[in-house]
């Protein structure tokens, strides 16, 4: 098998198309067959990774797990945390609620202050998750991994995920030139903000940006894959995918049609995806590829195998 170019690969796409199976089966192909180092990150949740491997298998949250060798999960998922609500109305101390957002989740009791305080609406589970991508994928590169594939959420979610990255990069650049001066005065009212603004994260908020910024960086480079099925919505609904791609700056290499059954009704699909004017991968439909047991990660091998000497 042929190495790809390493980077960040992103399959796309509507909801059952099955790029979490095309996700799984180029990470073990890429792994297990070719010996390179990779990492797939779940950010589409519900443990859809681990679970196309084995039903059984259970994958730490939020950071990078080696399942085997050459090959490392990371499940992206949202953990509670107590509010500056809560911890005033149940006496907790400042330094005890900051102690729940080391490093990049520093970021998140700023967005959870400024709602509370000035009532500023903000969709803090997306910030979060947003955040603990940018974690895994700075733990991939520091482990030396040269493929890391990402499993997005649905089309609604992967615009989510863009939109917000690039707003992040604003808002704390933001931060850095003028917010912490303003914040300062404002904290004089409110010693809450005066705290959170002598504490770790606001020392080392330039550090954080630029790591920031190199996931954005990260996502407007990666590999697009526009993945569907051979039916007239899911082939249709990539165009929308597309338009979201393009949108924040991205390019998508090719256009991946899974389970092709060879039926007449096929071509309909196939002459749709042809309007990107991107290539095309057919994936033939692979027979008792979820019936887990003896063969199981060999199919999905073979699966990889073909997507990866396609990339």
């Amino acid at each position: 098998m042929t190495e790809p170019q390493p980077g960040l690969t992103i399959q796309a796409g509507k909801g059952g198309v099955g790029k979490t199976t095309i996700s799984t089966a180029l990470a073990l192909a890429l792994s297990q067959h070719g010996k390179f180092s990779t990492a797939i990150i779940d950010f589409d949740g519900g443990h859809s990774v681990g679970r196309t491997i084995n039903p059984t298998l259970t994958i730490p949250i939020n950071t990078l797990h080696s399942f085997m060798p050459n090959l490392h999960v990371g499940v992206v998922e949202n953990t509670p945390f107590k509010s500056i609500a809560d911890t005033k109305t149940g006496g907790g101390s400042m330094d005890t609620y900051l102690a729940q957002f080391p490093g990049h989740y520093g970021l998140i009791p700023f967005c959870d202050m400024v709602t509370e305080f000035f009532g500023v609406p903000t969709d803090v589970a997306a910030l979060q998750k947003f955040l603990t991508l940018v974690k895994l994928i700075k733990e991939a590169r520091e482990k030396g991994i040269k493929h890391i594939i990402v499993d997005v959420e649905p089309t609604a979610g992967l615009e989510r995920l863009l939109t917000n990255a690039k707003a992040i990069v604003r808002s704390l650049r933001n931060l850095q030139t003028q917010g912490v001066v303003k914040l300062m005065i404002i904290g004089t009212t409110w010693p809450d903000i005066a705290h959170y603004l002598k504490g770790a994260y606001i020392k080392n908020v330039a550090t954080f940006c630029e790591e920031i910024e190199a996931t954005v960086k990260a996502l407007v480079e990666a590999r697009y894959n526009l993945v569907c099925i051979a039916e007239p919505s899911p082939a249709l609904q990539t165009f929308e995918v597309s338009r979201i791609i393009q949108g924040f700056g991205g390019k998508v290499e090719r256009c991946i049609v899974n389970n092709m059954r060879g039926e007449p009704q096929e071509a309909a699909a196939l002459q749709a995806l042809a309007g990107h004017d991107l290539p095309i991968l057919q994936l033939n439909r692979v027979n008792g590829l979820y019936q887990f047991g003896d063969g199981h990660t060999a199919k999905l091998i073979e699966l990889g195998r073909q997507i990866a000497n396609d990339l």
